[in-house]
């Protein structure tokens, strides 16, 4: 399988395409009183960068369990026919727990997804946040329940050549063994545990289980609970107040660069295809 490199002139065509996108969003988000925020490396890249990562090559997005499911509603009636938003429901191939905004008429196709009918654009993460319980052991069963069905789910959906090594090995075995359970069932299972708690009224903390950074725990309530605007590549974009604190727990003194080396686009594509440049 070939893989593309970006030279820097489709990397800033990519950006701007996600920068269109998530105005679009949050469009439809200020329009509805929506809260959401720019999350992981996007955040980052806000406090750090007044924008992008400059070698960033996507855009991710939280919003409460009950804020995603409200978007998504609204998003069926008010979404620009320029966009797609992509979740299992209108999308029959796609199985991650979590929903992407998708730029129609482009194609930023990963090898993990290539073998699947599914729209393949340039794309916008969104992250549904999920309460979680405060106590330890409640906590922890809740992660690691979630986790078992989670990581079935990703040894039987990522394309298999896209894999190597150890990995590889792993989801072949993993697929034997957990053969009798299909992809609809551990998706349901795992997206019904991530959301178990969406009503509760007992104090919880808050976890972003459909991203990878819910191996570093539960956040408190409280770092979500305020918003404000802050200036994304000029644009007015929504934020977390407590940004801070957010980004020191995921990745601590985030206000020092990378090595050089590491200073690369972490998606790997397969096939390409953006809008010509007038």
């Amino acid at each position: 399988m070939n893989i593309i490199n970006l030279t820097p002139d489709e990397l800033k065509q990519i950006q701007k395409l996600e920068l269109e996108a998530l105005l679009e969003i949050d469009r439809i988000c200020r329009k509805h009183s929506i809260k959401y925020s720019l999350a992981c490396g996007s955040l980052l890249g806000a406090l750090r960068h007044g924008g992008f990562i400059p070698w960033d090559d996507d855009l991710d997005i939280i919003m409460t369990r009950n804020e995603y499911e409200r978007f998504h509603k609204i998003c069926n009636e008010e979404l620009s026919s320029s966009y797609y938003l992509q979740s299992k429901e209108t999308d029959s191939e796609y199985f991650r727990l979590y929903s992407k905004l998708r730029v129609n008429g482009t194609v930023f196709k990963e090898p993990a997804h290539s073998c699947y009918k599914i729209h393949h654009g340039v794309y916008v993460d969104i992250f549904p946040l999920d309460n979680t319980p405060s106590s330890g052991l409640a906590r922890y069963w809740h992660i690691l329940s979630f986790s078992f069905f989670s990581f079935i789910l990703s040894a039987k959906y990522i394309n298999i050549a896209s894999r190597h090594g150890y990995k590889k090995m792993m989801a072949i075995v993993l697929d034997c063994i957990f053969a009798p359970f299909s992809k609809e069932y551990l998706y349901k299972k795992a997206t019904s545990i991530a959301a178990k708690y969406k009503d509760s009224s007992k104090k919880c903390d808050l976890i972003s289980f459909s991203g990878a950074y819910y191996k570093y725990g539960s956040f408190n309530s409280r770092i979500f609970k305020y918003f404000k605007n802050c200036s994304f590549e000029g644009k007015r974009i929504m934020i977390i107040s407590n940004a801070d604190k957010y980004l020191r727990i995921l990745y601590g003194d985030y206000w020092k660069l990378p090595p050089m080396e590491q200073r690369k686009c972490k998606h790997e594509l397969c096939e390409l295809e953006l809008p010509s440049i007038d």
